[in-house]
């Protein structure tokens, strides 16, 4: 499947808002789970509740571990 630069621009912009706005409601809420959804199965790559971050070491992707720091 053919994927053009544009599309791939979109994706990675809408990543980067969602990821910001992510940051600055963090603080209203009371549990995050951040999933990968690269791949056909889910992978859970941390959960913060009550402002404890768990399951980071299973971190596996480093976009998801430069979110986490900013969380």
């Amino acid at each position: 499947m053919l994927i053009s630069n544009l599309a791939i621009a979109i994706v990675r912009r809408r990543f980067h808002e969602s990821a910001d706005n992510l940051v600055l409601v963090k603080d209203y809420l009371d549990e995050i789970y951040l999933l990968d959804n690269s791949d056909a199965n889910f992978s859970l790559q941390t959960s913060i509740i009550a402002g404890n971050k768990t399951n980071s070491l299973n971190c596996t992707q480093e976009w998801a571990r430069q979110l986490i720091r900013r969380l």
